[in-house]
């Protein structure tokens, strides 16, 4: 987030979301199918601190809590978890910055109930609070999201979800009178996913907006599983999005400053141009501060792994991004996991001609995707001639191009089995 890498995050359990019909867990544009792990399940079972216990259950829990990124650095807490009838879960886990002096942590609270029409309402409240700016003076960002999302009871192939989600943020400057920069956006999404022996798909319709500017964006996901080779798959992803209006002005640098993504890459340094402008995903290093820590790569528009600063728009982008496992056994590929790539992609930025961007190359993932390094082995030219200029990388410095990602939402996944 700037943020924080919450080993302690890998014990969570989402009841509810399991529980779901449409069982997957949101970022963004990116949508993450849960893969049950008994095992991690029923130990995380055993390690937990009961606070209050019923019989075998455990309603209320504690655990330790660690996390670390670069501006707060190690970060220690503790793990609050509230559990109930399946019907809501909160999760809270206030941390103290080691390095930065600051009250970090985050909050994850989700209610699921049915009615006779509506298969499944959820209500859903996420806060977060971290630094990612500690020169040339302490900086801290706060959001707030609640949500609400609805499955109706629908006789039909495959599942229908609407939901309306706000981001209210605010930022404080810790040592100078808490000064504050705060603002607002609002999310409509629509959502539709089948499931076949042959393949899955999701497709995903989002309208954002606030009064200065509104955009759309549609992304579709396909995943077709091998069957020769059992827990492996192709999965092709395609994105369009536009935007409708942006009434700010070219010398505004007011946050938000919206924009799709071609990778996700953290910032350049200049905290008010945060291309993660809603704080949604989880960077160590924010701001790009070190070297290594600013080639993590995100969830994004474009989906792009090469470390680069140039595709990004507020006008206008298509994409698409073919990636393949290498059939490895799934008792393998749950630690260890080979994947090759392509990706694609046309720019539009407002009064310059559309550009084209492309790679294509090999990743390595561990531990069930948490961690996973990205090397493109070719790529266009633009792509090039900006890595050259931007992050120094001449064209046979290979090891300077590969990038790296952190899917905080695959710990989750990690525990996921009820």
């Amino acid at each position: 987030m700037a943020t924080a890498f919450v080993l302690c995050i890998t014990l969570l359990n989402i009841k509810g979301q399991t529980s779901a019909p449409y069982s997957s867990t949101t970022s963004d544009t990116t949508k993450l199918t849960t893969f049950p792990n008994t095992l991690l399940s029923n130990s995380f079972e055993k390690v937990k601190i009961p606070l209050i216990k019923k019989g075998n259950e455990k309603p209320f829990w504690i655990l330790p809590s660690i996390a670390w990124n670069n501006y707060d650095k190690t970060q220690l807490g503790v793990l609050f978890g509230i559990e109930r009838d399946e019907h809501y879960q909160v999760l809270i886990s206030p941390m103290y910055g080691m390095g930065s002096g600051n009250l970090t942590g985050f909050m994850d609270a989700s209610y699921f109930f049915g009615t006779p029409r509506i298969e499944q309402w959820t209500i859903g409240l996420q806060a977060r609070r971290f630094s990612y700016l500690l020169f040339p003076e302490d900086l801290s960002y706060n959001t707030i999201k609640p949500s609400i999302h609805l499955t109706p009871n629908i006789k039909m192939k495959g599942s229908i979800r609407f939901g309306i989600k706000s981001t209210y943020a605010w930022q404080e400057y810790l040592l100078n009178g808490r000064q504050t920069q705060n603002f607002n956006f609002h999310n409509i999404d629509f959502g539709y996913s089948i499931e076949d022996e042959k393949f899955t798909a999701q497709s995903d319709f989002d309208f954002q907006f606030n009064r200065n500017y509104g955009l759309v964006k549609w992304t579709n996901r396909f995943t077709f599983p091998f069957e020769s080779s059992p827990g492996n798959s192709a999965v092709l992803k395609t994105f369009v999005g536009s935007f409708l209006f942006n009434n700010s002005l070219p010398s505004n640098i007011n946050p938000p400053l919206p924009i799709f993504q071609l990778s996700g890459l953290s910032n350049t340094g200049i905290y008010w141009l945060q291309k993660d402008y809603g704080f949604d995903d989880w960077y160590l290093d924010r701001n790009a501060q070190d070297n290594f820590l600013r080639k993590q790569v995100a969830s994004s528009e474009g989906g792009f792994y090469s470390p680069t600063s140039i595709g990004n728009t507020n006008n206008f982008m298509a994409a698409v991004n073919l990636k393949s496992d290498l059939s490895i056994p799934v008792r393998v590929k749950k630690w260890l996991n080979f994947q090759i790539f392509a990706n694609s992609a046309v720019v539009k930025n407002q009064y310059v001609k559309a550009a084209l961007y492309g790679e294509a190359g090999t990743s390595i993932f561990f531990f069930n995707q948490l961690v996973g390094f990205h090397l493109p082995v070719v790529s266009t030219n633009n792509i090039k001639q900006n890595q050259q200029t931007i992050f120094n990388i001449g064209s046979r410095d290979w090891t300077q191009r590969i990038s790296f990602s952190l899917d905080i939402l695959r710990l989750k996944e990690l525990a996921q089995n009820k």
